[in-house]
Parts: C-alpha cells; structure tokens; sequence
C-alpha cells in the first residue's frame, strides 16, 4: 500500500513550506543557473512568496517588469533560497510551456540574455 495523505494535510504543508520561505528580513527568490553552475538571474518574489490554489503553491514574483540577468545562458536549474539564504527546494527549469518545476515567462527554451529582464513563468509545487 502507498503512503496517502488528506487534502487538509498537504495544505498544512504547503503553507508551511510558504511559511519557511518568507523567513527573515529578506525576500524569498530564486535563483537561476546554467549547467557550469554560474548565476544567471536572481528572481525575488513577494511576501508572501506564494499562495495555494488547489492545493499547490503559486509562487508571485515581486517585481512585475522581471529581474535584470547577469550572464548569458540557458537556464537549467532553479533554486528557491528564504529570506535566510536557506535552500527551499530546487529542481529543473523549463520556458512557460514546459515541464519544470520552475518556469521561465516569455521564452523559447530557457535562453536568457545579459541585460534584459527574466520573468518568472506560472511556477505551481505541490
């Protein structure tokens, strides 16, 4: 038999995990890296980082306009750090039609280019 839990159980620990991203003084982002692990954006989101709809977390980045990418590349993980600078979760980037866990908005693939503005894709976790 598989370990099943209630709709009520994983909302509690979908808020949780909301809840451990917002801590600290700073904001929950994500960061972006390419397959030789150099940072190409850091997207920082609101707080709080995310709501639950149906059950999953949403995640809302701050800044509407996006957030300015430092290197050229392709984006190939994503890493979602709290307020602390403490790993949330990480896991595979895709653009906005894509399977990843985290989504990049406005895209073909996950190219992103030094100077223009990164968008963060409808990023849903459960």
């Amino acid at each position: 038999m598989t370990l099943s839990i209630s709709d009520a159980h994983r909302d509690a620990r979908s808020q949780a995990t909301i809840t451990f991203a917002d801590l600290g003084a700073g904001r929950s982002h994500i960061d972006f890296y390419d397959a030789g692990n150099n940072l190409l954006v850091s997207m920082g989101l609101k707080k709080p980082s995310g709501t639950l709809v149906a059950g999953v977390i949403v995640l809302e980045q701050y800044n509407a306009a996006g957030d300015q990418v430092l290197l050229d590349g392709e984006a190939v993980l994503g890493k979602w750090i709290n307020g602390n600078g403490v790993l949330v979760a990480q896991g595979d980037v895709s653009d906005a039609s894509g399977a990843g866990d985290f989504k990049i908005s406005g895209t073909i693939g996950t190219m992103l280019y030094a100077g223009a503005y990164a968008l963060l894709g409808v990023t849903a976790l459960s």
